[in-house]
């Protein structure tokens, strides 16, 4: 995923949500600390996230912005609406989110996952694709 497209899902999910702050759980938190990750860490295509404030809402996510949606069809990448327990995190990670918007996210905020959290995360979860980009952080 590129940048721009994780600012695209983020302008569309707070218009679909009427929110503005989400938690962004998966590798394309990346983007709020990495101004470049190395390729093999943005062949996702997608967005991992909540709302921070309701995140039951993040059915609707799925529903509208999800793998299956017209949104995907359209643009080849998509939004994951996923729960706050959807990943094994350390103790205290919420305290270490990270602050991401800017002009491009059309007044979203999204929190998302400190690199090394991130990194705690993919290696609990133990699957090939996450490991595989684990040997490409540099802390």
């Amino acid at each position: 995923m590129k940048k721009s497209q994780f600012e695209h899902v983020l302008r569309v999910v707070s218009d679909l949500c009427q929110e503005k702050e989400f938690v962004v759980i998966g590798a394309s938190a990346l983007f709020a600390t990495v101004s470049e990750p190395p390729e093999i860490l943005t062949l996702s295509r997608d967005v991992d996230l909540y709302p921070k404030n309701y995140p039951e809402k993040a059915e609707l996510i799925q529903d509208e912005l999800g793998l299956h949606s017209d949104f995907y069809r359209q643009h080849k990448y998509h939004a994951d609406g996923v729960g706050p327990n959807v990943a094994t995190l350390p103790e205290g990670w919420e305290s270490r989110l990270v602050r991401f918007t800017n002009k491009e996210t059309g007044g979203a905020i999204a929190y998302c996952l400190d690199v090394h959290d991130l990194a705690v995360a993919k290696l609990i979860a133990n699957r090939p694709k996450d490991l595989a980009g684990q040997l490409h952080l540099n802390f």
